[in-house]
């Protein structure tokens, strides 16, 4: 976004190198095959780096939903390859800005932040949608505070104080999904349906 607007959009699957887990084929629609031909992400880190990097003066700012889950993500695989990323303002719009704005959404949710203020909702669980949601919700936000504040560093400064993109802090890695559900045949579960004798055998509890 600039000048308050939305003026570009990128975006790339990444192959993951590793097999894809049910839950990202079941909510992303994401399969081995889909990203089989895709870059990995050693091979786009570069660009993601320089689109985020500051020209010509320009402040860049970091704006996520939930933006310590995001440089969770990001800063892990970037260090994983030695890299880093560029230091960097943040502002989270699942954090003080509604408020600060005015603005009190039903929930926590990116959706629900959307209705809000009026953005129109994209599909759900695509990366590319909850960009543009997020870009539109911020710029809607910050257009609401220009009447308190005079600039967008006063505005991030009430928001997120000092935080950047390297001083957040980040989330544990092992809380950054939910715990998966073991997946147990249907067939399976009906045998436990049986009830053993009080003097039940070894061979019908091996059975059972």
């Amino acid at each position: 976004c600039r000048g308050g607007f939305l003026r570009g959009k990128w975006q790339t699957h990444i192959n993951p190198g590793v097999p894809v887990d049910a839950d990202s084929v079941r909510i992303h629609g994401l399969t081995d095959d889909l990203l089989d031909d895709e870059p990995t992400f050693d091979e786009i880190a570069p660009s993601l780096i320089d689109a985020l990097t500051s020209k010509n003066g320009e402040q860049v700012v970091f704006v996520s939903h939930n933006v310590a889950f995001d440089l969770t993500a990001l800063r892990s695989d970037l260090h994983r390859h030695g890299l880093e990323l560029p230091d960097l303002a943040v502002i989270d719009t699942m954090g003080l800005l509604p408020s600060v704005a005015g603005v009190v959404p039903k929930s926590r949710s990116l959706a629900d932040l959307c209705d809000s203020l009026g953005v129109v909702r994209q599909r759900a669980h695509d990366a590319m949608y909850d960009a543009v949601m997020c870009a539109e919700a911020v710029v809607e936000l910050l257009d609401r505070t220009a009447v308190h504040y005079p600039s967008l560093q006063h505005v991030i400064t009430r928001v997120s104080g000092t935080n950047t993109t390297l001083t957040t802090p980040l989330l544990d890695p092992k809380k950054l999904f939910r715990r998966r559900r073991r997946n147990i045949p249907a067939e399976h579960l009906a045998t436990h349906a049986t009830l053993l004798p009080a003097r039940a055998g070894t061979r019908m509890f091996a059975d059972w």
